[in-house]
């Protein structure tokens, strides 16, 4: 499967409500934003359980929490009609010209956002 059919797919069950564009932002991308905080929480939660609790967590409990948070990306991607392919292009622009060799603590602290959102901007526009 590819991006464009999985986001079809995906987008088959998001819930159809009446969303409002307000001043500020579009509530849809808000149920997406929102639905990534909470899908990243559910990991978190699976972290807790392990350091905290002891308990052994599965394989397939952290891929189903990860594939949750692919579907509210998807209805990211479909707002701004970008692909996973465009995104995954975008972050590695970004990670190429942040770390350009490899991570290090001194290119982090150099970031020059100005020059990334450039580089990344060529993918989209």
């Amino acid at each position: 499967m590819n991006s464009a059919e999985y986001i079809k797919k995906a987008l088959r069950t998001e819930p159809k409500l009446e969303f409002t564009k307000t001043k500020y932002i579009d509530e849809r991308l808000e149920h997406a934003f929102i639905g990534i905080c909470s899908e990243a929480g559910e990991i978190a939660d699976l972290l807790k359980k392990v350091k905290i609790y002891k308990k052994n967590i599965e394989k397939i409990e952290i891929l189903e929490e990860a594939s949750d948070l692919l579907w509210y990306i998807a209805i990211i991607c479909d707002y701004y009609k970008v692909s996973f392919e465009e995104l995954m292009e975008m972050n590695i622009k970004k990670l190429n010209k942040r770390f350009p060799e490899s991570f290090s603590s001194k290119a982090r602290d150099k970031v020059n956002k100005a020059k990334e959102y450039s580089e990344m901007n060529k993918v989209i526009n």
